[in-house]
């Protein structure tokens, strides 16, 4: 049963928008209702604790992306 759907984006906008990869939902929880069509953002969703993605990704944002929003999200060793 499908219940999300996704759309490519560039990744400055992933990155400016906050989008939440369709790839890593599973295990997620919603911190409230989203409205259907709407587009999903960390700030939505709880992650999954000590999930190894958010831990990879939040170790490459800063590095090739010089970005560390990341790392308010995702507890990552220094």
């Amino acid at each position: 049963m499908y219940m999300t759907y996704g759309e490519a984006v560039n990744v400055e906008e992933m990155s400016k928008q906050q989008y939440r990869p369709e790839g890593l939902v599973e295990g997620c929880k919603l911190k409230r209702d989203i409205k259907r069509d709407a587009d999903l953002t960390y700030s939505d969703v709880e992650l999954p604790p000590n999930r190894l993605a958010d831990r990879l990704r939040a170790e490459q944002y800063p590095h090739f992306r010089a970005e560390r929003w990341w790392r308010n999200l995702v507890s990552v060793p220094a």
